[in-house]
């Protein structure tokens, strides 16, 4: 069952990697742009010696958006259906506010973002944790997803939230001291070092990949209408309790539905790292915000704000570096 499992889980990110492969090369480039890596190796080559100057104005165009997110952010907000849910509405607007709060959202939606503007994708995920370290209480909360190129989604979903991914992977590189003091007992072998680009890596001769593995499959389900307007699921419930509700013909109708299982498995190249988490939930907690996205015959391109800019802002800088040159070969 392990082996199938971690079978599974290369199978789905190899096949995630290679149908975006384009959009991920362009947004690794698109990030390094945003750090200030601005020129290519060649160039870089063709003038060494010489001025090389980067005046980096990307920053100021992801901050344009991000930041008014930082000052006013965006809240999750329940409309009642009428006046009777009124007050319902205004005890779940404030737990949404609590979890927000809690989770310090703005934040993690500002970072969205700023993936987002820089190479045309951000994450984030909705999770739990215990309120503190004695309790059995839990809480929601929104957290940011760091590296926006470590999600590896259901590449048929179509959604623009992607709330119809049948599974997804967030993977991380980590160190094999780290990972041996983490999950002791696991081989920390590498598995394979592909060095084209070809596949993704699940190890190497100082790290080794982790992934959260994903899962949602499709639950049959029946469920029935009762005399007094409540819809159950019967799909479960005990034989004697069902013929019960028969025998007062308190069952109106009867349909079958589909509701939804999502499990996450914890896994490296090689094996299986922690007991299957079973989410509450009908989707998979893995939130994107997205760019522009354009469909083609050969897929679908996605960019970002600085896509666009990248060419530009080179030519900036080389007739800068090349002003520069001028103005430091002339006598004073």
């Amino acid at each position: 069952m392990t082996d199938d499992i971690v079978k599974e889980a290369r199978e789905a990110i190899a096949l995630s990697h290679e149908f975006d492969r384009d959009n991920r090369r362009e947004a690794m480039e698109d990030l390094r742009f945003v750090s200030g890596d601005q020129w290519s190796e060649k160039a870089k080559t063709e003038r060494k010696g010489r001025p090389i100057i980067t005046i980096n104005r990307s920053s100021q165009f992801l901050r344009q958006v991000s930041n008014p997110i930082r000052q006013n952010m965006p809240t999750i907000k329940v409309e009642p259906d009428g006046k009777d849910d009124l007050q319902g509405a205004e005890v779940i607007n404030g737990l949404f506010r609590r979890i927000q709060y809690n989770s310090s959202a703005s934040h993690v939606y500002a970072n969205s973002v700023e993936h987002m503007v820089a190479c045309g994708i951000g994450w984030f995920r909705v999770t739990t944790d215990y309120l503190d370290q004695d309790s059995f209480d839990q809480e929601l909360l929104i957290k940011r997803i760091f590296n926006p190129l470590s999600v590896y989604p259901d590449p048929s979903s179509m959604e623009p939230d992607r709330s119809d991914m049948n599974w997804c992977l967030v993977s991380e590189l980590i160190p094999k001291k780290a990972f041996e003091i983490r999950y002791e007992g696991k081989a920390s072998t590498s598995v394979d070092s592909p060095s084209d680009g070809s596949s993704v890596a699940w190890g190497s001769s100082d790290y080794v990949r982790v992934a959260e593995f994903w899962r949602r499959k499709e639950v049959p389900k029946t469920l029935a209408r009762l005399t007094d307007g409540q819809t159950v699921n019967i799909t479960d419930m005990p034989k004697r309790q069902l013929e019960q509700l028969k025998a007062l013909g308190m069952i109106e109708a009867t349909r079958e539905s589909k509701g939804y299982s999502v499990t996450m498995d914890l896994v490296s190249g090689q094996d299986k790292l922690a007991d299957t988490y079973e989410c509450p939930c009908r989707w998979i907690p893995i939130v994107p915000v997205i760019g522009a996205e354009v469909p083609l015959e050969q897929g679908i391109y996605r960019h970002g704000l600085i896509r666009f800019q990248r060419e530009p802002q080179q030519l900036h800088n080389y007739f800068l570096s090349v002003a520069a040159e001028s103005l430091g070969q002339q006598p004073r």
